[in-house]
């Protein structure tokens, strides 16, 4: 799929105590349409998205989210988007569960979901999805990766990137590629140096893999790094530092131009969002001048839409 002509379907949990989710879209990445609920469903986390356009066992959908369930509902649920969205599914064989948010990627003509256990299990569990059956979750390396929050995914050729934060208070940056057979051992994202107190993003742009994150402990700062010959290039703070946010951002393709979209740093519930040219990222601004808001961060996705 071309990045020209891109659409981005952006979708996140409520404010405060508002479980429930709610979407939008935009053809530009700077003017939303207004906010809707996704009728009768809800989470205590962000959820995740991901394209699934033309795709055959995903016939009329435009893409997947995914998301825990509210409260103690450690299910993940799934729901595909045609607006309305089709009713919540369970994931898998309703045996999935999660303390956090899932990831979710398109990759060879299916959605590969990846997340943390349940409760105190750090164990980053995974599966795919053909459109009408999910495979059965297997633990990654046997239970050798962990985290303490939702990991991101990013497909590229036929392979799968996966990067998340470190285990209980372990604030370094790991990853890991699935080549279609297994999963390649954990790396500490340039040797380390990358840290964050929640869970990255990931997208492909121009070629590339980039991730974006939250700095870590009281640190609001977000970062931004490229994937190139199996090397991550040193971190930048987005626009000098300017941006901040108390939970992990989301990434995108709209027209051409990566979008971040982020939930503001400390009480503030609203969600912001920068787009980035491959030279520099524009102003930040209150995505629909403030109207919308969260408690956690956002998932994002591009779809070319049709007499939307």
């Amino acid at each position: 799929m071309s990045d020209e002509g891109l659409s981005v379907l952006m979708t996140w949990k409520g404010e405060g105590d508002d479980a429930r989710l709610f979407y939008s879209v935009s053809n530009d990445g700077a003017s939303w349409r207004n906010q809707q609920p996704v009728e009768g469903v809800g989470s205590s986390h962000g959820p995740a998205l991901a394209a699934v356009q033309g795709l055959p066992g995903f016939v009329s959908l435009y893409a997947v989210m995914v998301w825990k369930g509210i409260g103690d509902d450690a299910q993940i649920w799934w729901s595909g988007f045609t607006e309305p969205w089709t009713g919540q599914r369970p994931a898998g064989r309703g045996d999935l569960g999660t303390s956090n948010g899932p990831a979710l990627a398109t990759w060879e003509g299916r959605l590969v979901m990846a997340w943390k256990g349940m409760g105190d299990d750090p164990v980053i569990y995974w599966n795919t999805f053909d459109g009408s059956e999910w495979t059965g979750q297997d633990a990654i390396r046997e239970g050798a990766f962990g985290t303490s929050d939702h990991p991101a995914l990013a497909a590229i050729a036929s392979q799968v990137i996966m990067a998340w934060k470190g285990k209980g208070d372990d604030p370094r940056l790991f990853w890991s590629i699935f080549d279609g057979h297994s999963w390649s051992d954990q790396q500490p994202a340039a040797g380390g140096a990358f840290g964050t107190s929640h869970g990255p993003a990931l997208a492909l742009y121009q070629g590339r893999v980039y991730m974006a994150w939250k700095g870590k402990s009281d640190d609001p700062r977000l970062f931004w790094s490229t994937l190139h010959e199996g090397a991550w290039s040193d971190q930048q703070p987005v626009a000098g530092g300017a941006f901040g946010t108390s939970h992990g951002p989301a990434l995108a393709i709209v027209q051409g131009r990566l979008i971040m979209a982020w939930k503001g740093k400390g009480d503030d519930p609203r969600l912001f969002c920068s787009l980035f040219n491959g030279q520099s990222w524009s102003n930040q601004e209150a995505v629909a001048g403030g109207a919308f808001g969260t408690s956690h961060g956002p998932a994002l996705v591009s779809v070319r839409f049709f007499n939307l």
